[in-house]
């Protein structure tokens, strides 16, 4: 209220007047209050200031003698101690000195006496006690609230009290925090709140009903003049405070917290939203309903009716949704306010009820119909339809609310960290809880319906344009019929299921059925055992988040892999053979999992279900349906959901595999494969950019991050070989999965003890060729692997060259690199490897060579980059110190080197050459990338030793 205030002049009668039309009102809403409790709940009301008043062993709440009691004017009348009586044999009341009771007043808080008064409205009680209390004192007091907190409970009462002192309260201190206000963030809501709406149940009454509404915005010195001129006695008045208007910092603060509170329980917070909003839109000559309800009572209003809180609040907003012509959120208002009233005008009643009278004549007014009335009498026995109805239009208010108050942030709001935060995370509340995406979960029942469970589930299929679909109704596949519609349908059975537990529609006592038609039968299949895997792996409802989870990205915090609930069909495979690897069974590699689906709990509290895309689903006509891509596509999607940086992220993990042959050996196969995936990315101690292979269905897979995840697949080993001999940033191990590539020799390099040196290994091809071969393996500093066949005379011949150059390229790295310091005495070991007996694996076996080159038969071949132009490198060679320039031979060069070191031969003898030594160190200067580790050497110096060697062959 803005307005200026007249000029203060007061009338002794008329402040006389005032306080007796406030006491009478109270009377009447006390009065109210009580026809509205059951007798024994009355019974205890009615005692609570006696409670007060006195320290008495055996009443409840006593603590002890010290603590506070005595409330202010107050006498207890003869049914309260008759009352006490009840609890207490040996009570006898004695009077207590009237003079500096400790306890100052009694009020009871929202909608006590009200129209929005139910059965189960709980009572907030303020305790206002003396400013001077000691520490202790409160303590004692606060002690004594608790034990009538537990003892009202004892008989199904729920009363929350706040002890207050008002002096601090008033000067902006510290003020109830309860479920319906953040405290001292909603300082003057909250105190609208209190004046339009709180009962005085004992001692002294508020100053504010003695200021006139014309007064408002002169509150003190109103108040001053009253108090100084003894129209009022300091000792009957307490001072909480004007209400003089309210900012728009608390309006938003106001509104945050009713959304927050609106996403669990939309129709309560709804009210409140709806009022923010006009208070918002009339600023600044906002008309509070406490100054209203002022106004009507200075205006000799008496009917209880018009005074009653909620109706007020009510009228106030069908007037500003009228005036704004929005008929559908004026429909949704009323909808709420009447399930706030909870009574039910389409069945007859036999208790005489004011509220339900109260509550006809606005209904009466809205020209509702029976049948409306009847439908929104049945809310406790809706079901899944009615209940995802009636949340879209709550969503659709809520969000409607979420814009106005983001516009209202940005037009009156300077700019605030905090409160662009609060803004911020509300809107990723609001996202996890509404916003629609592939896979999430909706929550369609946020109290709006008691009980949605089906004592019936039936989940079948069909196929569409040989794509399958899902569909779950509420009753018996054998009762299904065309003109049945869904409960939901899905792509997707999975995210049917975990849809039906999350909503409660399945629940332990559901008989729930899977149907799935194929053109030679029908299979049935009870999803109990899903539902106690589901049921183990999250139990409902969800445990509520904190703040703070909203202000980060989501990241996964438990998953549930379901494989095969689709089908438990198998491939055709030889029933004596052993099945080794689920994932690759006989000669074909087939895998076992026919289907699977992963659902993630995130730190958003968001489920999400991810499954086979839908092309990939063949048809269920099929004996056997092959998933290649499902298994690595979740895993995928999992490490995409797990940030590497966040410590501990790593999400709880199981695993459902239904019935079947080998259903234990894939749930384990799988469960196993995880612990891997999670030693591999989220153990301190290993690199962050590891390499992961597996063998899934006859393909190779590969998963790094870089920094994202990076998936590869392979259909061939010597596709990942090509892979893997890329330059990496940093060191990046290959981690081989424990049953991938058994039978390949790169299984033998990828599985060497873990060393920090550079790793060569090599096996000797077939030896029935004239000219026996080997095969040579280098994983260099940083986990690149360089493959190569060369021919094989003998151990020391094959691996001495090569330690020769690795040598070289280390001290020529340490050149170009200074960070590179100890790098110059990099260890580099050596393995043979070699056919296990009986079997296609592969040993590995340390050897050592010679590290000199003498007896061998080979001269130095050096070569040198001069330039570098669009990928093409030009180079120069020393052949025995024999300079051969790329300038003076263009791209015969190598025809001319060759020539020379056929030359230097015994005999002409047309046998391999080999580069001894390479320097790039002029990439640098060329603007072209320069060689970053061993591997680029080596894959440069096999290039060069193709063109030598084929031009040697040539001559």
């Amino acid at each position: 209220m803005s307005k200026k205030s007249a000029p203060i002049a007061i009338d002794r009668f008329q402040v006389l007047q005032i306080k007796k039309k406030f006491v009478a009102i109270n009377r009447s809403r006390v009065e109210r209050a009580s026809q509205s409790l059951d007798s024994r709940h009355r019974d205890l009301v009615d005692l609570l200031p006696l409670l007060f008043h006195v320290n008495h062993p055996t009443l409840p709440g006593y603590v002890s003698q010290s603590t506070p009691c005595g409330v202010s004017h107050y006498k207890p009348d003869s049914l309260q101690l008759k009352q006490a009586k009840k609890y207490s044999r040996s009570f006898r009341y004695q009077p207590l000195n009237q003079r500096n009771n400790p306890i100052l007043a009694l009020f009871v808080m929202g909608s006590m006496g009200s129209l929005g008064q139910t059965r189960s409205s709980d009572l907030d009680i303020w305790v206002c006690y003396q400013p001077q209390l000691s520490t202790d004192a409160i303590q004692e007091l606060q002690q004594k609230c608790e034990r009538i907190t537990q003892w009202a409970k004892q008989q199904h009462l729920e009363l929350c009290f706040f002890p207050m002192d008002n002096e601090e309260f008033k000067s902006g201190g510290r003020a109830p925090l309860s479920e319906e206000s953040s405290g001292g963030t909603q300082h003057q809501l909250l105190l609208d709140e209190f004046y339009r709406s709180a009962l005085h149940l004992a001692g002294r009454y508020p100053l504010w009903w003695f200021v006139p509404s014309e007064h408002e915005a002169n509150y003190d010195s109103y108040c001053q003049k009253l108090l100084g001129q003894r129209y009022l006695k300091s000792d009957e008045i307490i001072d909480l405070g004007g209400l003089p208007g309210i900012s728009s910092y608390e309006f938003t603060t106001a509104a945050v917290w009713q959304m927050y509170k609106a996403i669990q329980s939309p129709y309560k917070s709804m009210l409140k939203l709806f009022l923010l909003e006009v208070y918002a839109q009339k600023q600044p000559e906002t008309n509070l309903l406490a100054h209203q309800f002022k106004q009507r009572v200075e205006a000799g209003i008496t009917d209880i009716d018009q005074l009653d809180p909620y109706v007020m609040l009510l009228h106030l907003l069908e007037d500003y949704l009228q005036q704004q012509g929005s008929m559908k959120r004026l429909e949704m208002i009323r909808r709420c306010f009447y399930f706030k009233v909870a009574q039910t005008l389409s069945r007859p009643s036999d208790r005489i009820s004011w509220q339900r009278d109260l509550l006809r004549q606005q209904v009466d007014r809205w020209r509702w119909r029976d049948d409306q009335l009847r439908h929104l009498d049945s809310r406790r026995s809706w079901k899944t339809s009615k209940v995802i109805s009636e949340r879209q239009r709550l969503i659709g208010s809520l969000l409607n609310s979420y814009r106005l108050l983001s516009e209202f942030v940005r037009q009156n709001q300077s700019p605030s960290t905090r409160l662009q935060t609060e803004i911020a995370i509300l809107g990723r509340k609001l996202y996890a809880a509404y916003e629609r995406k592939a896979g999430k979960i909706e929550w369609i029942n946020p109290d709006i319906s008691p009980d949605i469970s089906e004592a019936q589930l039936s989940f079948s299929s069909s196929q569409d344009d040989e794509l399958v679909s899902w569909r779950v109704f509420d009753h018996e596949p054998s009762q299904a019929s065309s003109s049945n519609m869904p409960l939901k349908s899905s792509r997707s059975l999975a995210e049917l299921i975990t849809w039906a537990y999350c909503n409660q529609i399945l629940i332990e006592t559901t008989k729930a059925q899977l149907a799935t038609a194929s053109a030679q039968r029908t299979d049935r299949y009870s999803l109990q055992p899903l539902y106690r895997a589901l049921e183990q792996w999250q139990p409902l409802p969800l445990t509520p988040l904190s703040q703070k989870n909203y202000a980060s990205k989501p990241i996964a915090k438990s998953l549930l892999l379901i494989v095969n609930i689709e089908s438990n069909q198998k491939p055709r495979i030889d029933s004596d053979e052993k099945v080794v690897d689920v994932f690759n069974v006989g000669e074909s590699a087939l895998s076992l999992v026919n289907s699977i689906h992963l659902i993630c709990l995130n730190s958003w509290n968001e489920i999400l279900v991810s499954s086979p895309k839908p092309q990939q689903q063949l048809s269920l006509t099929i004996e056997h349906q092959q998933d290649l891509d499902g298994l690595p596509d979740l895993i995928t999607e999992l490490l995409s959901m797990i940030p590497q940086s966040a410590e501990g992220a790593w999400p709880q993990l199981s695993v459902f595999v239904r019935n079947s042959t080998h259903g234990e050996q894939i749930n384990q196969r799988i469960s196993h494969l995880l612990q891997q995936l999670q030693q591999c990315f989220h153990t301190p101690n290993q690199a962050k950019t590891s390499r992961f292979i597996l063998e899934y269905a006859g393909r190779l897979h590969l998963w790094q991050y870089a920094p994202q995840i990076q998936h590869q697949c392979f259909d061939r080993v010597e596709h990942l070989q090509n892979y893997l001999s890329q330059p990496q940033a940093d060191a990046s191990p290959i981690i081989m999965e424990s049953l991938s590539l058994q039978h390949s020799p790169l299984r033998a390099i990828a599985t060497l003890p873990v060393s920090s040196a550079i790793q060569v290994g090599y096996r000797l091809l077939s030896q029935k060729s004239k000219e026996p071969q080997a095969e040579i393996y280098v994983l260099d500093e940083r986990g690149s692997l360089f493959v190569e066949r060369l021919p094989f005379r003998d151990q020391q011949s094959l691996l001495r060259p090569l330690h020769h150059f690795i040598r070289s390229a280390i001290g020529r790295l340490c050149l170009i690199d200074q960070h590179r310091q100890h790098f110059g005495v990099y260890p580099v070991e050596f393995y043979r490897f070699d056919p296990v007996d009986g079997s296609a694996d592969w040993l590995a076996r340390r050897v050592d060579i010679a590290t000199d080159l003498k007896n061998l038969n080979f001269f130095n071949i050096q070569a040198i980059i001069v330039s570098s132009t669009d990928q093409i490198m030009e180079f120069s060679f020393y052949c025995d110190d024999q300079e051969f320039h790329s300038l003076d031979y263009g791209n015969k060069i190598y025809r001319r080197v060759a020539s020379y070191i056929l030359a230097r031969r015994r005999q002409a003898e047309r046998y391999p050459c080999y580069i001894t030594d390479l320097d790039l160190s002029r990439l640098d200067s060329m603007g072209s990338n320069s060689a970053k580790q061993v591997c680029d050497y080596l894959t440069i110096k096999n290039k060069l030793e193709r063109e030598l060697n084929h031009a040697l062959q040539t001559l």
